[in-house]
């Protein structure tokens, strides 16, 4: 795509201005990191990409613990002090050449210093500052902030929405899909997505995959040689992932000594290679249909997975995910299945690791990037496989 420019009017006379890029190649992604992806994708260029440079910045809310590494990381109160943008200003944005916008929010503000907004029209001011300065941007979506709850619905019989809209997780995501998508069409701007389902709400990105950290790939555990098979669900959001529904059933499975349940929240990022090493089972999600970075980890853990994924979103991986297909409705004949047949379950299980290596090592990430925004800035000295 073009860069143009937004769309929208040119800055006037009195906005902010920032002096050109140097030559260096140098991309920054911010603010968002959810589940540490902007700083795993900046240590995919970096280690991938040959004479290119690569930061992230993650702006958190108060009340985050999940302890997502980052290159720089600011609360949402520090990030509200003028001084501190300023230094962001100075210490992040200018020396890149190219920014990656994460989940259309602003990176510093920079039309009003001194104001605390943190919306879609501040980052719009950002993304006008940073073309005008002749640096170039593109978007990348995570998920809630896109993924359109009565499309959703509409989609799947399994959907966590209420097709009606009425309910208040259905009517506050509605009103943020609806404010995110007026800001950015019309952007003549690359956009991408870290999870392919999410193609279904802007067909018009790609798909960049989720990169996964080195610890993520350490020799895995042999499964199911402790008795009962461990069943790990682990949910970042219950509401989204169809928890109610798993826990009914495993929780009965454990009663009846069928499995070992072990539900978990909240885990911090420090504690998920090992926490996935003590289980056998991995339940991700049975209703979302999203193969997020938490199913990503337990396949690079060599752990037996199973997840809702329609056909439409298995079909856009380049080989078959070895997922176990579930839904609320299937979860409990599923797991008895696995359980009644070990030795399938090791089998699908062992293609774990290789599939994450495959899709999410950052190789593919990197070269997604450099295909879709990077490559206008030099040509690139090696091909990825």
């Amino acid at each position: 795509m073009s860069q143009a420019g937004t769309g929208r009017e040119p800055p006037t006379a009195g906005a902010p201005t920032l002096p050109a890029p140097s030559g260096e190649r140098r991309l920054l992604i911010a603010p968002a990191n959810s589940a540490g992806q902007g700083w795993a994708w900046a240590q995919a260029v970096r280690s991938q990409l040959p004479g290119w440079e690569a930061r992230n910045v993650a702006v958190y809310a108060a009340d985050n613990t999940f302890g997502f590494p980052a290159d720089r990381v600011l609360r949402v109160a520090q990030w509200q002090d003028p001084a501190c943008r300023r230094d962001l200003v100075a210490s992040e944005i200018l020396p890149a050449t190219h920014v990656l916008v994460e989940a259309m929010r602003p990176v510093a503000g920079m039309a009003d210093p001194n104001a605390l907004g943190w919306s879609t029209s501040a980052a719009l001011d950002d993304i006008d500052v940073l073309l005008a300065s002749g640096r170039k941007v593109a978007l990348l979506f995570h998920g809630s902030e896109v993924r359109t709850p009565l499309r959703h619905a509409a989609l799947s019989q399994w959907s966590p929405f209420d097709a009606s809209g009425s309910d208040e997780l259905t009517a506050r995501l509605t009103r943020t899909t609806a404010t995110v998508r007026s800001a950015y069409t019309g952007l003549d701007l690359p956009m991408f997505v870290s999870t392919p389902d999410l193609l279904d709400y802007v067909p018009d990105a790609r798909w960049l995959p989720v990169a996964l950290a080195p610890d993520d790939f350490a020799p895995p555990t042999p499964l199911f040689a402790h008795g009962r098979p461990v069943v790990l669900h682990a949910p970042s959001r219950s509401s989204l992932k169809g928890s109610s529904f798993i826990d009914e059933v495993l929780e009965e499975l454990d009663a009846c000594g069928v499995v070992q349940y072990r539900r978990m929240s909240g885990v911090p990022q420090q504690r998920v290679p090992q926490a996935l090493r003590e289980a056998d089972i991995v339940i991700d999600q049975v209703v979302l249909g999203n193969p997020g970075v938490f199913a990503a980890q337990a396949l690079a853990a060599g752990r037996l997975v199973v997840a809702h994924l329609p056909e439409s979103v298995r079909r856009r991986f380049p080989t078959a995910p070895p997922v176990v297909e579930a839904t609320p409705l299937s979860l409990r004949s599923v797991v008895l299945d696995i359980v009644s047949d070990l030795d399938a379950a090791r089998a699908l299980a062992a293609c774990g690791p290789t599939f994450a290596r495959t899709m999410h090592d950052g190789r593919r990430s990197a070269d997604v990037l450099h295909t879709a925004f990077l490559q206008a800035a030099g040509t690139r000295e090696a091909s990825l496989p």
